[in-house]
């Protein structure tokens, strides 16, 4: 189970790797994107990732407003409670999310260390570190048969390249 889920809108990939990577430095496992496997049943993988992660990030913006699939993730995170809403370029949420605090790190350099991303790290380890966890449901066991399945596949891709 992942302590953080990432919902970000394609241009901003680089926006949430860098965020993936401050977290897993400070000892946080993440989810995003870049862990689906091409032609994998996506839909159900991220569903089943964000019924079990404790905290669910959505990157804000002005692309992002307007997907989708990011207000679905969101949407999916509020109804949990776990949602932690950041504009990463001043956007404002779409209705129905304007209600909640919103972390402004627009002015983010992409710095690990900077003091910009202090506030999104502590409130991501006081969630992910919280002694409620979310109850185990049959979305684990759906992501145990899609991580089956994946790594299936994976070892199929390794033996074709050898």
């Amino acid at each position: 189970m992942p302590d953080v889920f990432i919902s970000y809108k394609r241009e901003e990939r680089d926006v949430a790797q860098a965020l993936a990577q401050a977290l897993g430095e400070q000892g946080c496992s993440v989810w995003w994107d870049i862990d689906l496997l091409p032609g994998g049943r996506f839909a159900q993988e991220i569903e089943a990732v964000i019924r079990q992660a404790r905290v669910a990030i959505v990157l804000w913006s002005r692309q992002s407003v307007e997907s989708d699939w990011v207000r679905e993730e969101a949407n999916e995170a509020k109804q949990r409670g776990i949602l932690l809403p950041i504009s990463i370029d001043g956007a404002k949420p779409p209705f129905g999310f304007r209600n909640l605090h919103t972390i402004d790190l627009s002015g983010w350099n992409r710095d690990p260390a900077s003091n910009a991303l202090r506030e999104v790290i502590e409130l991501v380890l006081q969630k992910a570190r919280s002694e409620t966890q979310p109850q185990a449901t049959e979305a684990s066991s759906a992501l145990d048969a899609i991580n089956v399945e994946a790594e299936f596949w994976r070892s199929i891709a390794t033996a074709d390249s050898q």
